[in-house]
C-alpha cells in the first residue's frame, strides 16, 4: 500500500477534538509524546522532523536546530569573547552572510527506504530556505504583513502538494506549518483566526482523502501548541496522529513512525 503523509506542524490535539475537524481525525487517532530538544529544553520543529523521517533520535542524528553558519563560524560565535556580544547575526545579515538551513548528511531517510518517494518542504531535508528568509522579513515589518506571507507560503506549499497527487510514488510526505506559525501568534488574542487556519488544513485533508484511492493517509504533528500569559502561544509536549487505516500499533514517541510506515507499505 502507498502512504500520503500530511506533516501538520504545532497541530494541536485538543483543538482538533474541540473543533470536530473529521478529516483530520480520520478513523483513528491519538496523542504521541514529542521529542524534547537538548538546547531549548521543549519540542522543536527541525530536530522533531529530523527524528521522524529517520527514525533516530536528536543525539542520533545531530540535528538540533534551524540555522547554521557554516561549521567555522558556528563554532567561532560561541567562543570567547564572541559569544558575550549580541546582535551576531543582525550584523552577519548587514554584510551579506545569511545562515543556511540544517539537513540531514549522513543518516538514511525513510524516503531511502520507500521508493519512489516524493518529500515536500520537510524541515532539515527538502524546505526552501527563502521562506524563512520572507517570514523574517515580513514580522519585521509588523505582524499584518507576517501573516500575510503566512498565508502566501502556505497557498504555494498547498500547490505544489496537490500538483504531486497525480504524480507516481510510493510515499508522498508534504509538511505545512499554518498551523504552528497561526498557533503562536492567535492561540490567546484571536482564536477565530486560528480556527480558520484548522479548516483550511482539514480542508487539504478532506481534499486528499477523496483524490487518493488505495492509499494510506498519515497525519502528524511534531507537537501541539499551548497558550502563554503574554497572550502568545508555545510548544505542548504532545503531539498529534491519524490513520485512515487501521494502524499496526500505536505510536508513543516521534521515533516509532520511521517503522510505522514502512510496516504500513509492505503489509497492508
Amino acid at each position: 500500500m502507498r502512504i500520503c503523509i500530511l506533516a501538520f506542524d504545532g497541530l494541536e490535539y485538543d483543538l482538533v477534538i474541540r473543533w470536530r475537524m473529521k478529516a483530520l481525525m480520520q478513523e483513528y487517532y491519538g496523542k504521541y509524546n514529542s521529542p524534547i530538544s537538548p538546547t531549548f529544553k521543549k519540542p522543536h520543529t527541525p530536530s522533531a522532523w529530523a527524528s521522524f523521517i529517520t527514525g533516530k533520535t536528536i543525539e542520533e542524528h545531530g540535528i538540533d536546530g534551524w540555522w547554521t553558519w557554516g561549521r567555522f563560524l558556528d563554532w567561532l560565535r560561541f567562543k570567547p569573547p564572541l559569544r558575550y556580544i549580541k546582535n551576531k547575526s543582525k550584523f552577519l545579515r548587514k554584510i551579506g552572510i545569511r545562515p543556511k538551513l540544517h539537513s540531514i548528511e549522513e543518516v538514511h531517510t525513510i524516503f531511502n527506504v520507500i521508493k519512489p518517494s516524493i518529500p515536500l518542504f520537510i524541515p532539515s531535508f527538502t524546505e526552501p530556505v527563502h521562506f524563512h528568509y520572507e517570514l523574517a522579513d515580513a514580522i519585521r515589518e509588523s505582524i499584518n504583513a507576517y501573516v500575510k506571507k503566512v498565508w502566501e507560503i502556505h497557498r504555494y506549499r498547498k500547490k505544489i502538494f496537490l500538483e504531486c497527487l497525480n504524480k507516481d510514488w510510493k510515499l508522498l510526505m508534504a509538511w505545512f506549518d499554518l498551523a504552528d506559525l497561526l498557533g503562536h501568534v492567535f492561540i490567546k488574542k484571536n482564536p477565530i483566526k486560528l480556527f480558520k487556519g484548522y479548516k483550511e488544513l482539514n480542508d487539504i485533508a478532506s481534499l486528499a482523502r477523496s483524490k487518493l484511492a488505495n492509499t494510506a493517509i498519515l497525519i502528524v504533528s511534531d507537537h501541539g501548541m499551548k497558550p502563554q500569559p503574554k497572550g502568545t502561544g508555545d510548544h505542548s509536549r504532545y503531539g498529534f496522529w491519524s490513520l485512515n487505516v487501521e494502524p499496526p500499533f500505536k505510536p508513543e514517541k516521534i521515533t516509532d513512525f520511521y517503522r510505522l510506515i514502512i510496516k504500513i507499505v509492505n503489509e497492508l
